[in-house]
């Protein structure tokens, strides 16, 4: 159970997820029930095929379940229509891709700024530019804010994927092996960014990892294997 000065942010209720491949129904999910409260900076572990990536997209509200119930910040999330999904998602989550997912006709500002535009965040232009900049001299781009993806190397570009991540101060983080394409030094600054954001900012960061560095520094742990939570670890 989640420490008594953190509220739950996420309830997942006996979560499965079933696919069908030909005549069989491959079971993806087969009851988790977890909570991840506010400010939680956790790690989800496991073999390939244990369930990491089918769970953190059902709580990224890319894919639905086939049973259980999902609550965020108190409200159930199963009746709800693709629309007001998609507003939650974009006013709650921000997501690091580990194919990173940048626009390739737009700069690395342009990139950065695009949730900011699209959301519901009332900023004006200079409030916006302020932000951008804040958090690309944060992952140590500044200098390329006007250069398109292609004129980056996969290391910048999966650090311009995590500022966007975090530029419009969502409650949530989801990250897909965030330091995969980052050498020791540009991870580590990394790592320290994320752990800032979530200590000032009470930022809930989950991670699909197999970086130890993050296993190291998470608080809380979930082991996942064959579609169930073999273990669960709070520090």
């Amino acid at each position: 159970m989640p420490p008594p000065d953190r509220k739950p942010i996420i309830v997942l209720k006996d979560i499965r997820k079933n696919y069908p491949m030909g005549q069989v129904n491959v079971e993806a999910l087969k009851g988790i029930s977890i909570e991840l409260s506010g400010g939680d900076f956790i790690s989800v572990a496991g073999p390939s095929g244990s369930g990491k990536t089918t769970m953190m997209n059902i709580i990224g509200l890319i894919d639905r379940p086939s049973g259980g119930s999902l609550f965020v910040e108190g409200l159930e999330l199963n009746s709800l229509g693709r629309r007001e999904l998609t507003r939650i998602r974009r006013e709650f989550i921000g997501f690091v891709f580990q194919s990173f997912n940048l626009l390739p006709v737009l700069s690395v500002f342009e990139n950065v700024e695009l949730p900011l535009l699209i959301g519901n965040a009332k900023l004006s232009k200079a409030q916006r530019k302020d932000r951008v900049e804040y958090f690309l001299e944060e992952v140590g781009l500044a200098d390329r804010r006007n250069h398109r993806p292609s004129e980056l190397s996969g290391g910048q570009q999966q650090r311009v994927a995590i500022a966007r991540a975090m530029v419009t101060k969502p409650k949530l983080v989801i990250a897909d092996e965030p330091t995969a394409n980052l050498d020791s030094a540009s991870g580590e600054r990394i790592l320290e960014l994320m752990k800032k954001v979530n200590r000032e900012e009470a930022t809930t960061f989950l991670f699909s990892t197999h970086n130890p560095d993050i296993w190291n520094i998470a608080d809380h742990i979930l082991f996942l294997r064959d579609g169930e939570v073999e273990s669960e670890k709070r520090k």
